[in-house]
């Protein structure tokens, strides 16, 4: 019988206190109880052992409030980041709508192209800032996001220098020069620039 108590203590007491232990309100809520279960004692003991049991959850509320305001100002600084980040993208998107209304056909294609991936980029800003804003996200996740939202950026800007560079040499065209590469060519290099990533 005593095997089986050890047994069942192991498998199963062990893995419910560590869950108790990781959840703030229910450490509280065994603490409450060891130090009401220590105080019936009625020894000098005991109400010593209640004191640092009430200290200990004060601390632990306190710490948990402290992480939870940490968490809530890293969380404020990134969504002011991932709006700015979104917004800019809608202004990319706007910006080059008239692009592609041209009445060149090459560079209708390619303003669609960065048209497309100034979408996807605010999309993917959006999903970020939603998972961001979720309680059980992390404050390593967050940072990871942060670092996701500036490798975004670092592609949105090279996108565009890409662009530039390619529309003046597809305005060449309109003077006869010979380009070094199709607009399709170009097209296909921006897409897999962005599907690396």
């Amino acid at each position: 019988m005593a095997s089986y108590s050890n047994k069942l203590t192991k498998d199963y007491v062990y893995q419910i206190t560590f869950i108790i232990w990781n959840k703030p309100l229910a450490k509280l809520m065994l603490l409450w109880i060891v130090g009401q279960l220590i105080l019936r004692a009625d020894s000098t003991a005991a109400e010593v052992l209640v004191l640092v049991t009430n200290l200990s959850s004060v601390h632990f509320m306190h710490e948990n409030r402290k992480k939870a305001n940490k968490k809530a100002a890293k969380i404020e600084k990134f969504a002011h980041k991932l709006v700015n980040f979104t917004s800019d993208m809608e202004d990319r998107r706007v910006l080059f709508e008239a692009d592609a209304l041209s009445n060149v056909e090459v560079i209708r294609l390619c303003s669609a192209a960065v048209i497309m991936h100034c979408l996807e980029l605010k999309q993917e800003s959006e999903v970020l800032h939603s998972v961001a804003l979720q309680a059980s996200t992390s404050s390593h996740q967050l940072d990871m996001m942060k670092q996701k939202l500036q490798l975004q950026g670092m592609k949105i800007e090279n996108l565009m220098d890409f662009y530039r560079e390619y529309r003046i040499s597809l305005l060449e065209i309109l003077s006869g020069v010979q380009l070094a590469e199709t607009p399709q060519e170009w097209v296909a290099r921006t897409n897999k620039m962005f599907a690396s990533g």
